[in-house]
């Protein structure tokens, strides 16, 4: 991977631990949930390939042997080609993301540049949640969930049913990423996916449910994903680049993005 913005997992602030209890244990509130800020790298993969970097480079060699002039993208930019870059910030309450993609530009045969698209999703504190496109500068609003309090989670929370079981779910297991815990989870159909597990103290759960969208993006106030990977190299592959637990939100963050209206 290619990416300039991609730097080591890092997960620094407080102390961080795993949550383990017996089934019958009541649930407990969660201890004080910290501010988070998770950025997160999705790609299309087909073939275990960066699907749009491979159709680019397919073009650019049709152009190359037919002898046009063609104008190619930088390395840089075939870096960011097809990825889609999700930061989130998450506090008691409250949560915004801004998401930036790359994709391929064409403005003439065989003269290719890169299209940036951007959008800011708050959670504000008017409790209306505000999404802005960046690109065309146009917004909406619409009344917000109210947030349920964090609640510890435990391992009985997460356990699979018998009916999972017998549908082909495995079991979790229990892997070391930069130190921290993650869970694996393998679906029936081979797709994994890595939740951090040291957030179940603080109310953020170690399971798979609800945790990614149908695009591969994080969902905001579910579990920390540290990867996912497509079964069989076909797919949305998901990347945690920053993990960062303890670190102060400038308010700014939360606040309604300029430009921004409400739908009636």
């Amino acid at each position: 991977m290619r990416l300039p913005f991609v730097v080591p997992l890092c997960l620094a602030g407080i102390a961080l631990v795993g949550c383990s209890s017996s089934a019958n244990a009541p649930h407990v509130p969660a201890q004080p949930t910290p501010p988070v800020f998770t950025e997160h790298v999705v790609v299309m993969l087909q073939d275990g390939q960066p699907m749009e970097e491979v159709a680019y480079q397919k073009m650019l060699a049709r152009c190359h042997a037919d002898g046009t002039p063609t104008q190619a993208l930088t390395i840089d930019q075939q870096a960011y080609l097809g990825r889609r870059m999700i930061q989130t910030w998450q506090a008691p309450n409250r949560f915004a993301q801004h998401i930036s993609e790359w994709h391929q530009d064409t403005p003439g045969n065989c003269q290719f540049g890169l299209r940036k698209l951007e959008t800011v999703i708050v959670h504000a504190q008017d409790n209306q949640v505000y999404r802005l496109d960046l690109t065309s500068g146009k917004g909406s609003a619409v009344a917000g969930r109210p947030i349920a309090p964090h609640v510890a989670q435990t391992d009985q929370d997460i356990a699979l049913s018998s009916t999972a079981h017998d549908n082909g779910w495995a079991d979790p297991a229990t892997v070391s990423v930069d130190g921290q815990p993650g869970l694996v989870w393998q679906s029936p159909t081979g797709e994994q996916v890595c939740v951090w597990k040291g957030g179940m103290a603080y109310g953020y759960s170690a399971g798979t449910d609800g945790i990614l969208g149908s695009d591969g993006t994080p969902t905001p106030l579910g579990g920390i994903v540290l990867w996912s990977k497509p079964a069989k190299g076909n797919g949305w592959q998901v990347t945690a680049s920053r993990v960062v637990v303890g670190q102060p939100i400038p308010p700014s963050v939360f606040e309604k993005p300029a430009g921004a209206t409400v739908v009636p």
